[in-house]
């Protein structure tokens, strides 16, 4: 019956669709104690993104390394890395004393992921979660585990919404 009236209530949803969303909100209300209503609530707002498994299996980082390089080893970045370093010295040697990540690791990931900001994600990250776990099978596994982890963290912090969180795909 649940099914019917999602699919009813969500025509561009498909009965398929819908029985996926279900099993997770199932596992979230059993492992994780979050509220069916809530999660079918998160789950049926995020949509199919087709681009998302066209980024994946045509992703940059399939460059070989010297071309890979030339995109992400540059004098500015170097200089941008340093600075950064140094501006913020004092949280990445907080955030590297806590989790054991070295700083300058943390520092890398902020050069490749936003160039220090000059790149905006601007890809919905519920979408492209759902997206992967769902119609990606060689990584379904995993981007289930980081869809339920997403359904926790709105569930946690309600001042997230499907537009808020994004990313580079």
């Amino acid at each position: 019956i649940s099914v019917c009236l999602y699919a009813q209530q969500n025509d561009n949803k498909t009965i398929e669709h819908i029985n996926y969303i279900d099993n997770i909100t199932d596992i979230l209300e059993k492992k994780h104690f979050i509220p069916k209503e809530f999660s079918r609530s998160v789950l049926l707002s995020l949509s199919i993104d087709n681009k998302t498994i066209e980024k994946i299996t045509a992703p940059k980082e399939a460059l070989i390394w010297g071309r890979y390089k030339k995109i992400f080893i540059t004098d500015e970045r170097i200089a941008s890395a340093k600075a950064f370093l140094k501006e913020h010295y004092d949280i990445l040697y907080k955030i590297e004393t806590e989790f054991k990540v070295d700083k300058e690791i943390i520092v890398s990931l902020i050069a490749i992921e936003s160039n220090f900001g000059k790149y905006r994600p601007v890809h919905n990250v519920g979408d492209a979660l759902l997206t992967l776990a769902k119609d990606y099978p060689p990584r379904s596994n995993f981007f289930t585990k980081e869809l339920i982890n997403y359904v926790i963290l709105r569930y946690l912090d309600k001042t997230y919404d499907n537009s808020s969180i994004k990313g580079s795909y």
